[in-house]
């Protein structure tokens, strides 16, 4: 692992980019609609662009990764693909900002929408090892909440596992805001830098 902590990458990374990954959703409706096929996250930019150049611009390896995965494939389980519309990563211009999920169940009291695959995040040379799976959006007054069944390694120690938590707030305007949950996940514990109320995209929904 690199001899700098990964808080002081994370610090540097969120100090150098102040743009939010916020681009344009492909549905302009932000409320889950009726007869909704498919969910577009558009994850934080700049989350992406470190994931993808750590060393931001120097192009120094190792890399890491961005992976749309298939819960259950024996199921009929589909990995979300990515979105060319939502842009790639300024470092390696192939990695998407936005991933489409397509809808495996829609139902429940409050509705919940349940889609398919999930999204790994690595980077070995920092400890960054991420994996969200069971992906949902549930309806919450206004605006919904993202939750997943998560995995990640902390940087000392075994992996941790947390299943069914919300990940983030998604407001009626579709901004995605993580939870204290959401931050500790993406900080690996508690070795990086985001907070509760931290932007981390958009979503959008397509029916």
């Amino acid at each position: 692992m690199s001899t700098i902590s990964r808080t002081s990458r994370l610090s540097a990374a969120l100090g150098a980019t102040l743009v939010l990954a916020l681009a344009v959703p492909a549905v302009s409706s932000a409320t889950i609609p009726g007869g909704v096929t498919s969910a577009n996250w558009n994850v934080r930019n700049s989350w992406v662009n470190y994931l993808t150049n750590p060393a931001w611009s120097l192009w120094i390896p190792p890399f890491g990764s961005v992976t749309a995965t298939a819960n259950t494939p024996a199921a009929g389980d589909a990995a979300p693909s990515g979105d060319p519309a939502g842009g790639f990563s300024t470092h390696d211009g192939t990695t998407p900002f936005g991933y489409v999920f397509t809808v495996k169940s829609d139902a429940g009291s409050p509705r919940t929408v349940t889609l398919k695959g999930g999204l790994d995040f690595d980077l070995p040379a920092h400890g960054i090892d991420i994996s969200l799976k069971n992906v949902r959006v549930v309806a919450n007054g206004s605006g919904e909440q993202l939750k997943v069944d998560a995995t990640y390694v902390p940087l000392a120690g075994s992996t941790v596992s947390a299943p069914g938590i919300v990940l983030g707030n998604v407001s009626s305007a579709g901004a995605v805001t993580l939870t204290a949950a959401g931050a500790t996940v993406f900080n690996g514990g508690s070795n990086g830098s985001y907070s509760a109320g931290d932007a981390f995209g958009t979503v959008a929904y397509g029916s």
